[in-house]
């Protein structure tokens, strides 16, 4: 079958859009027994190029597809107002992205696995010059006091009371 059609089919889900040799193929519009839709690109039968799909909770996500996921760059919207805007890879955040929370905050960097990867905090260049600096006047004070044999200080407590 190839062509423009729509197939219902008896669990309630549907599809109309075209076909070719009996796959989906070029724009279409599934309609899923969960009540999730898409609307998008087809090819071979698989989501593969643009694509906008919304889910009964509704979350939605609007981007590419490959191999039916979520493939490339995209927005994920979840039903609380949040938000991931970046790359995606087999259906998980993965690389740059951008994570906005529905109050505002934002959380930009390079996801791994869906995760946002810790960043190392940056070292403080100030501290570590003074810390070195303390170190060399150290050794210049050690090397001074060993070279001229200077004898250590002694401590002498005086009292005024016999």
């Amino acid at each position: 079958m190839s062509g423009e059609g729509v197939i219902k089919y008896s669990d309630g889900s549907s599809y109309e859009g075209s076909f070719k040799d009996g796959l989906f193929e070029g724009e279409g519009k599934q309609i899923y027994t969960n009540g999730t839709i898409y609307i998008g690109s087809f090819k071979k039968g698989q989501k593969i190029g643009k694509g906008h799909i919304i889910y009964k909770n509704g979350d939605s996500y609007t981007g590419l597809f490959d191999n039916d996921n979520f493939n490339g760059k995209g927005v994920y919207s979840f039903a609380n107002g949040d938000k991931y805007i970046g790359n995606f890879e087999d259906g998980v955040f993965e690389g740059e992205g951008k994570f906005i929370y529905a109050n505002g905050k934002e959380k930009n960097g390079f996801y791994k696995n869906g995760y946002l990867e810790e960043k190392a905090k940056p070292i403080n260049f100030t501290i570590v010059l003074i810390l070195i600096i303390f170190l060399l006047v150290g050794i210049i004070i050690y090397q001074y006091v060993k070279i001229r044999k200077i004898p250590p200080p002694q401590i002498v407590i005086c009292s005024d009371r016999y």
